[in-house]
């Protein structure tokens, strides 16, 4: 708004290693944060290990782990890869409702996210594909065919066909509920769950 002044970037407030959740007013304040806590952290989890949640046309869930190629904690959104015609794409294609969990042991601390999955472009894809190590990056290059239809990107699949068949495809999870989970030291844990605001980045707290 023109003449108003820009708002401070509010400070998370941190006790004994452990964050103040309830105090929070979007996820996004804690979970670039907490990302980049685990990545410096001697977890026996891969940089980036994440759980995807995909359903079936039969509301069949299935769960596997992926490596999550980036992760916008402003947009609620998480982009992976995988190859073409697994179980991952076919549900997908079925049902592009979906789920995500970072499970961060050491920090105690959990990630889940729950939105809708959608198919990635070509050049979206080389873009993930540029930012893999040297010998992943090479066989994911080689799984790509060289001329395929390109799906718009953004566009939930709905039942089509995903993109680059036989390749590499790229999709990304846009979270419309976000919860975030953390243990305590005395046992229990807290936890704090917030919705999209309809198509928008603003989130609502719900409990």
């Amino acid at each position: 708004m023109s003449g108003s002044k820009p708002r401070r970037a509010r400070a998370v407030s941190v006790r004994g290693g452990k964050t103040d959740l309830a105090a929070l007013e979007s996820p996004a304040e804690v979970i670039a944060r907490w990302a980049e806590d685990a990545a410096t952290d001697e977890s026996p989890l891969p940089r980036g290990a994440m759980t995807l949640v995909t359903v079936d046309g039969s509301g069949q869930p299935s769960a596997r782990v992926v490596i999550c190629q980036h992760l916008d904690a402003a947009t609620g959104e998480v982009s992976f890869l995988t190859r073409a015609g697994t179980r991952k794409t076919r549900d997908i294609a079925a049902c592009s409702r979906g789920a995500a969990l970072f499970y961060w042991p050491k920090a105690g601390r959990q990630v889940r996210l729950e939105g809708v999955v959608a198919a990635l472009d070509a050049g979206q894809t080389d873009a993930l594909v540029l930012g893999l190590p040297l010998l992943h990056k090479l066989g994911a290059r080689r799984m790509r065919p060289r001329a395929q239809p390109q799906a718009a990107a953004g566009t939930p699949l709905g039942g089509e066909a995903p993109p680059l068949v036989g390749g590499c495809v790229g999709y990304c999870l846009r979270a419309t509920s976000i919860e975030l989970w953390e243990s305590r030291p005395l046992g229990g844990h807290v936890a704090r769950r917030w919705v999209r605001a309809g198509d928008t980045a603003r989130w609502e707290v719900v409990t």
